[in-house]
């Protein structure tokens, strides 16, 4: 028995007896009896990874797991050994978030205003994410069976969620612009 409270209650214990249930003496807590543990900081770790915003992007990257069994098959790493292995960097590829400060008047929305903001913006590739959807697209619009034009055969780098930016316009007026700034960036299609 592994020591936990409801293996020790003395009913559970005398219906173990009289059922000659054969118990072997465990740690209480043993990692050996919960190895679902592990996968679950797989997948936590896996979803952090890419922070869906939106109930159907966690759905996706749950389902995702049944696409690549071999994922699912592998065993974790070894606990004893973390720390060992450096991270991979993010290639500057990958879908990010960059930031840059601008002129509320070089946006190119209207505002007539000097006022300096913080623009967020995506940028980056999504190949990593693709889809047999994608791979399949993107073979058939090289093959002309389907028209290229307005055909996106991969997903893109797109902001998930936005900001809204306030300032003052050359009249000392105050303005507000909803969904201006990107708030956070995720491959998206």
């Amino acid at each position: 028995m592994d020591n936990d409270p409801k293996h020790t209650y003395k009913v559970v214990a005398k219906w173990l007896k009289d059922n000659k249930v054969k118990v072997l003496e465990w740690p209480s807590q043993s990692p050996d009896l919960n190895p679902i543990k592990n996968v679950w900081a797989e997948l936590k770790k896996h979803v952090r990874a890419r922070r869906p915003t939106i109930l159907t992007q966690l759905h996706h990257l749950v389902n995702d797991g049944e696409s690549y069994p071999g994922r699912w098959q592998r065993s974790p790493p070894d606990p004893s050994r973390r720390g060992s292995r450096k991270k991979p960097k993010n290639s500057s590829r990958d879908c990010r978030m960059e930031k840059k400060e601008m002129r509320v008047r070089d946006l190119g929305l209207g505002f007539d205003s000097d006022e300096i903001v913080l623009f967020k913006y995506c940028m980056g590739t999504c190949l990593s994410s693709r889809k047999n959807y994608d791979l399949a697209l993107k073979a058939l619009t090289e093959n002309g069976s389907i028209s290229s034009r307005k055909v996106s055969a991969h997903p893109c780098c797109r902001p998930t969620r936005y900001e809204t930016v306030s300032f003052m316009d050359a009249r000392t007026i105050w303005q507000t612009i909803k969904w201006l700034s990107a708030a956070n960036c995720s491959c998206v299609g």
